[in-house]
């Protein structure tokens, strides 16, 4: 079973649960692999300074920090999200049949993740 829950739910609470529940049945819980999750506060000063890169490169005001059920590299580190481009309005290609990027896109981003490093890591 591949389960994904809110972060505000404590995986031991779940797992006791799936337990008990199988028990009944005569089955017992194996856990195979485990994906901490990740969560960050949106009032951050990090996530606040990622949105405003975002959003000064992009003239989106409107969008906001999203969250993924998905596994990123953002759980290889702590503290570290997935902050990758998602344009407003843009088609999205990504994993789907000839998975594609448009060049303004990747120029954008490319933007983006410039003024990105240069104020959170060379300017620190």
């Amino acid at each position: 079973i591949d389960i994904r829950y809110p972060v505000s739910v404590d995986k031991e609470f779940i797992t006791q649960a799936m337990a008990l529940s199988a028990e009944k049945y005569g089955l017992r819980l194996e856990e195979y692999d485990y994906l901490r999750a990740i969560h960050m506060d949106q009032s951050s000063d990090f996530i606040q300074t990622l949105m405003s890169i975002y959003q000064r490169e992009s003239k989106d005001y409107k969008s906001k920090p999203m969250a993924s059920g998905g596994a990123t590299y953002a759980r290889a580190m702590d503290n570290i999200v997935a902050f990758g481009p998602a344009f407003e309005g843009h088609e999205q290609f990504e994993h789907q049949a000839n998975e594609r990027v448009l060049i303004e896109d990747v120029k954008l981003a490319m933007r983006i993740y410039y003024y990105t490093f240069k104020e959170l890591v060379f300017e620190k």
